[in-house]
């Protein structure tokens, strides 16, 4: 087994709203913007190059640790943006 092994997982995750509607204004997409970023680098080893989108969509590009499980990662994320933007932002379901 080699000693020195280097890994790099490069993401680029988007999500759409329900049903593509347009309702990521730019007030709601700027503080879901803001929790997404902290919700992400909450995990050890993640940096984010890029977040932004559309009224309709999100894009997230990261770098991810060979050890993170990315399908329960990514599901976590989108989850709690979810529920941020549906409980903290305009307190209806939204997203």
């Amino acid at each position: 087994m080699p000693r020195n092994v280097y890994a790099e997982i490069n993401l680029h995750i988007t999500w759409h709203t329900k049903a593509s509607a347009p309702v990521l204004t730019d007030a709601v997409a700027q503080h879901l913007y803001r929790f997404i970023e902290k919700r992400a680098l909450e995990t050890p080893g993640v940096q984010i190059h890029a977040i932004g989108g559309t009224a309709t969509h999100i894009h997230l590009a990261v770098s991810v640790p060979p050890t993170l499980e990315i399908g329960r990662w990514v599901g976590d994320l989108k989850g709690a943006g979810a529920y941020f933007a549906n409980h903290r932002i305009v307190n209806r379901k939204l997203l």
